[in-house]
């Protein structure tokens, strides 16, 4: 799993510890995570998911929500690779109370 340095956990998270490690950070650093898969498009062994994600950070109570698009890698019908793109991974860090603050607003939820 690739997450974005830019965020409190951000990282490479290589095998089944280290991914469980890395949920754990994630889980500890946001209050009332959620996610609604919009779409997705597979072809061989790669799929890409419409997320919209939403949270709140844990230590400030900043609610973010906003669209991501992740590719999964496959093998062997299974995950092996995930690599999110965040539309914003700076209202993130606003929401973790890591950047200064700016006019935060929630994109709409895709219908």
């Amino acid at each position: 799993m690739h997450e974005p340095q830019s965020l409190p956990y951000g990282g490479v998270y290589r095998g089944k510890a280290a991914f469980r490690k890395a949920l754990v950070r994630v889980l500890a650093t946001w209050a009332d995570l959620d996610f609604t898969i919009v779409n997705y498009a597979a072809g061989g062994d790669e799929v890409i998911v419409h997320i919209y994600l939403s949270g709140a950070g844990a230590r400030t109570g900043r609610s973010f929500g906003m669209q991501v698009l992740e590719l999964w890698r496959l093998r062997d019908g299974k995950i092996v690779e995930l690599r999110p793109f965040l539309f914003d991974s700076g209202r993130m860090a606003w929401a973790h109370g890591d950047c200064p603050p700016f006019h935060a607003v929630d994109q709409d939820h895709p219908s």
